[in-house]
């Protein structure tokens, strides 16, 4: 494993790691914390009582993509 950091190529290969490997997460991770405040926004119009057709009126106000939110 210490032939690798000593190796010429070791810091290129560590560079397109992060250059690919952190915009995936960061795309994921955005994507994982809009899901869940969506599902916070449903949850909590289910608990004022909105109906299955008002929750769906303002969801599509919002976004034109959908959310499956498993409750």
């Amino acid at each position: 494993m210490s032939d690798f950091f000593t190796s010429p190529f070791s810091i290129p290969i560590v560079a397109i790691v992060c250059a690919v490997g952190i915009p995936i997460l960061a795309k994921t991770w955005g994507d994982w914390a809009k899901h869940q405040e969506t599902c916070r926004l449903k949850e909590s119009m289910i608990q004022r009582g909105m109906s299955v057709d008002e929750i769906e009126r303002v969801m599509a106000a919002g976004d034109s993509k959908s959310t499956d939110c498993r409750l």
